[in-house]
Formats: C-alpha cells, sequence, structure tokens
C-alpha cells in the first residue's frame, strides 16, 4: 500500500502543472533527491495511511506495517515513477536529435 501511496504523491505535481499549464511537467520531484525526499515524506505518511486503511478493510492480520518495509516500499515506489520518467525524456530527446529518416531519398535498386 507504501508503495502505490508514494507513486500517487509522486503524480501530484505534474497534474498540478497539466491543470496550471505551468511548470515542468516532471520537475524537482522527478530528480534522484528529489524522489528521495518524496519517498521518505510517503513513507512517514503512508505507514499510518496504509495501516488505517486496513484497520477500515477488516485486515487486522497485517498490521502493524513495520518502518523497514513502508520505508522500503515508498523508496522503491517513488524511484521507480523516476526512472520511467526518465527513460521517456531520453527518448524523447533521442528521437528529438536524430537524423529523420524520412528525408532520405534512396535511388531505385541501391537499398532493395
Amino acid at each position: 500500500m507504501v508503495f502505490g501511496w508514494a507513486q500517487i504523491i509522486m503524480d501530484i505535481q505534474p497534474l498540478v502543472v497539466l491543470i496550471t499549464g505551468e511548470g515542468h511537467l516532471h520537475g524537482f520531484s522527478y530528480t534522484y533527491i528529489g524522489a528521495t525526499l518524496v519517498g521518505l515524506g510517503s513513507a512517514l505518511t503512508g505507514k499510518y495511511t496504509a495501516e488505517f486503511g486496513l484497520r477500515f478493510i477488516g485486515q487486522d492480520r497485517y498490521l502493524p506495517n513495520s518502518w523497514p518495509v513502508a520505508i522500503t516500499s515508498a523508496l522503491i515506489g517513488s524511484a521507480v515513477v523516476t526512472r520511467q520518467s526518465n527513460r521517456t525524456l531520453r527518448d524523447r530527446a533521442a528521437k528529438r536529435w536524430s537524423f529523420p529518416r524520412h528525408r532520405i531519398h534512396h535511388r531505385k535498386g541501391v537499398f532493395a
């Protein structure tokens, strides 16, 4: 549950950018330092949120959530989003600077 909570918290900043139209879509929270801070914050709030949710749905047998599990889950959750974002940005940059193949004119029979 803390893993998912970290991913929700990571997506708040891009949501605000999409709504307001100001800022970078993947800002500071999508850097490794920002993701670490978001992960630690998500662990602090997610541990208690997860425990409340488990009590609410009657799954007391999974309680209590330990701090090492909460911190590890939150850091992995925020790092996964950051890793995917950095890969997407790298792929976009590669497409932007690559030579457009549709502009290459081949002579008939040369590359058959």
